[in-house]
């Protein structure tokens, strides 16, 4: 799984978390900080079970964040997704989730209390 933030969304993120410091997106400790939020808050689950999704990296290129998982799909299963990043940034928060499979994009829109959505079937 690859996340992408706009940088001035991770920072703001990363104020909000009250991290003690301010928040810098080429420090190491931020960068984890923002992985850990992602993590928290990007739920993959299948037949009632969440799914574990290890952070693999973090890196800031140009004007984005980058937060790499991986994790292993249940085969004939439905793959729910649940998606409350950005969430804390306010109200009118949203998210868009796109998933590739097989030279296919679909997209997943999240909004408001960030409903779990089935993302394959």
């Amino acid at each position: 799984v690859t996340h992408r933030f706009h940088a001035h969304d991770g920072i703001k993120l990363l104020g909000l978390a009250g991290t003690g410091s301010d928040p810098n997106l080429d420090n190491p400790k931020s960068l984890a900080q923002l992985a850990l939020y992602t993590e928290q808050n990007f739920i993959l689950s299948a037949a009632g079970q969440d799914i574990v999704l290890t952070v693999i990296g973090a890196e800031q290129d140009g004007g984005y964040v980058y937060i790499y998982q991986e994790g292993k799909l249940p085969k004939e299963q439905a793959i729910r997704l649940k998606s409350t990043i950005l969430k804390s940034l306010g109200k009118d928060w949203s998210n868009t989730v796109h998933l590739i499979q097989d030279d296919k994009v679909t997209n997943f829109h999240f909004v408001g209390r960030g409903r779990a959505q089935i993302i394959l079937p």
